[in-house]
């Protein structure tokens, strides 16, 4: 375990950020499905819509530039988000059931529960901050493919 005496010790004008997961794609892991906030009510996005995050985990990269990875340390974990609306449904389901593997002649809400555990191949990309001021690059899961 860390100490956080010694990280705190440190210097401010030492700290850099920390490496971003490079852009490429990843075999990662569903390791948790996120459908309520802390207070349990079900997760809703900015206009109201139901949201599904996929926290999920890799540590093999697929089709990545190896120059790239020299001092990134796995596993990367990243947020795959989903917002519920008739138009979105067609691609949920196709993540659910083409990538992750899930049996189609299932309801969709039965689904969601069981992605915990199924791998996928997803592409990294790096996206710009929404918040006004924050000028900072993320790593976002754009595309996903079956592993």
């Amino acid at each position: 375990m860390t100490d956080m005496t010694d990280i705190l010790s440190r210097p401010a004008n030492t700290v850099e950020p920390p490496k971003r997961l490079p852009i490429g794609i990843y075999l990662f892991t569903v390791t948790k499905v996120i459908t309520t906030d802390q207070n349990g009510q079900i997760l809703k996005s900015q206009n109201g819509n139901q949201m599904i995050n996929f926290e999920c985990e890799t540590s093999v990269p697929v089709e990545v530039d190896p120059s790239l990875l020299e001092g990134f340390t796995f596993p990367a974990r990243l947020r795959l988000r989903f917002v519920i609306t008739e138009n979105s449904l067609y691609r949920f389901t196709a993540f659910l059931t083409e990538h992750l593997g899930l049996p189609s002649d299932l309801p969709v809400k039965d689904l969601i529960p069981m992605a915990a555990g199924r791998p996928f191949r997803g592409q990294v990309v790096h996206q710009p901050s929404n918040k006004p001021g924050d000028n900072n690059l993320y790593p976002n899961i754009s595309e996903t493919f079956p592993a």
